[in-house]
């Protein structure tokens, strides 16, 4: 099953703990695009199961560079154009 969730571009406390409530299910994916610093990412993370994945996408380099010296462990990726994805 496929869920797709939208938040607002900085996380605010609600918006994290509503995330963090699905990260408690077997085996959840999540892809935080135009991640930042990672703030969402390393917290949901923190409270996935390790049959879980997260990985952040930003454009910027240097925000994914602050994201990747505080959280080694998730995958995080850079793209420099618009994705589309299927519908």
């Amino acid at each position: 099953m496929t869920q797709i969730c939208k938040t607002r571009s900085m996380p605010q406390r609600g918006t994290i703990h509503c995330w963090s409530q699905y990260c408690s299910a077997i085996g959840l994916r999540v892809l935080d695009v135009a991640c930042g610093t990672g703030v969402l990412s390393r917290e949901l993370a923190s409270r996935a199961t390790s049959s879980g994945y997260i990985a952040g996408l930003d454009p910027d380099p240097g925000m994914l560079a602050v994201a990747k010296e505080r959280a080694p462990d998730i995958d995080w990726k850079q793209y420099d154009r618009i994705i589309t994805l299927p519908q």
